[in-house]
């Protein structure tokens, strides 16, 4: 029996006892040819499964399979699924492990090829796919990937007459990315349809076709990972709006700037960082182990071993570092009387006691 990751074992049923179950070793021989990581291949199976138990509810054949079934299990399914076992419901991720599947179901004859097109739409695919081959030089896969996406646009626009670029309308464009981005709303696949449709109005254009209107209408995606804050959102206004944010929390916020060194921007990135009820911490040792800053204690047989100061919060620690570079914290004790001779010896664990003290305060009177 093929060996496959381990999965949550209802995952497992639904996998190996399901309507797919014949076509599981080949798809796992596929994932090894592909040297995946194993934890990409438990997400493959894991949507295959998933996909699998729908199919067992709809009472789906595997011979009835096509693109139009995973549309439907993308868009109808996953945004309701209330499925047990850790189903997989990233349609991205789905989509990318369902396509393999429908493939081997096809090569091994369970599933029909679709029929090739025939009359002008073909014609027309046909002739685009020579110009990107010989004027543009776009490998294989590009202009697959491109071609499928022409070809919807086609057959959703000229299924039963000629191809006349020309007559599309600028709604018509605008309907039918909206169309594709329901199926997959994910920036990569928006930037894909844009790029595509762009390219093939382009080279209609060399034909003689007036489309610069069509072009207008295709909106590059953006892209605010990569983007930098406008103008109008710098430091200063983003400063702001953090502290509008934090309004409810003005009484925290006014007893952590009582520590020296604290002002009111520091205070509420500081409030951010621990939360609003910083007693789930415990003690002022815990918040300072938790933000890194407190060492281990590791004795062994009267020995004393290796007593480093573990990783922690990286952002707490370095707001905790950053207070001490205005102001230099005296090894006196803090707010209280509860922060011992261990915490005093560094400035660090000082200030990080003396923020639990008053945060403490701050949860207690609301």
């Amino acid at each position: 029996m093929t060996k496959i990751p381990e999965l949550h074992p209802i995952l497992g049923a639904w996998l190996l006892e399901g309507p797919l179950s014949a076509q599981v070793p080949a798809y796992v021989a596929r994932l090894k040819r592909g040297r995946y990581a194993t934890h990409t291949c438990a997400r493959c199976l894991n949507a295959v499964a998933h996909f699998a138990h729908w199919m067992s509810m709809c009472h789906l054949p595997a011979c009835m399979l096509d693109e139009g079934c995973i549309d439907q299990f993308l868009r109808c399914h996953l945004p309701r699924c209330d499925c047990l076992g850790g189903a997989l419901r990233t349609p991205n991720e789905a989509h990318a492990a369902l396509v393999p599947m429908l493939e081997i179901l096809r090569v091994e004859g369970v599933v029909a090829r679709p029929a090739a097109l025939a009359g002008p739409i073909a014609d027309e695919l046909r002739s685009y796919d020579a110009h990107m081959r010989d004027a543009r030089g776009l490998a294989s896969g590009t202009r697959t990937g491109r071609l499928r996406i022409v070809e919807r646009l086609l057959v959703s626009q000229f299924a039963a007459r000629p191809v006349v670029v020309g007559e599309l309308q600028t709604d018509d464009i605008r309907q039918f990315i909206a169309d594709q981005l329901d199926a997959l709303g994910s920036t990569s696949n928006a930037i894909t349809i844009a790029s595509t449709l762009r390219a093939y109005l382009r080279y209609r254009a060399t034909c003689g076709e007036a489309v610069q209107p069509l072009l207008a209408v295709i909106a590059s995606p953006a892209h605010w990972s990569m983007a930098s804050l406008p103008r109008a959102q710098r430091i200063a206004c983003m400063d702001q709006y953090l502290l509008e944010g934090l309004k409810a929390w003005q009484p925290q916020l006014d007893l952590l700037q009582t520590i020296l060194g604290i002002d009111i921007q520091r205070a509420a990135m500081m409030l951010v960082e621990i939360g609003a009820d910083v007693t789930v911490c415990g003690s002022a040792e815990r918040l300072a182990s938790w933000a890194g800053t407190y060492p281990s204690n590791n004795e062994s047989a009267g020995k004393r071993k290796s007593g480093r100061v573990r990783r922690g919060n990286a952002w707490a620690r370095r707001l905790l570092r950053e207070f001490l570079v205005h102001v230099r914290m005296p090894r006196s004790k803090g707010v209280g009387s509860n922060v011992d001779r261990k915490a005093a010896a560094d400035p660090i664990r000082v200030l990080a006691s003396k923020v639990f003290a008053l945060r403490h305060l701050g949860s207690s009177c609301s």
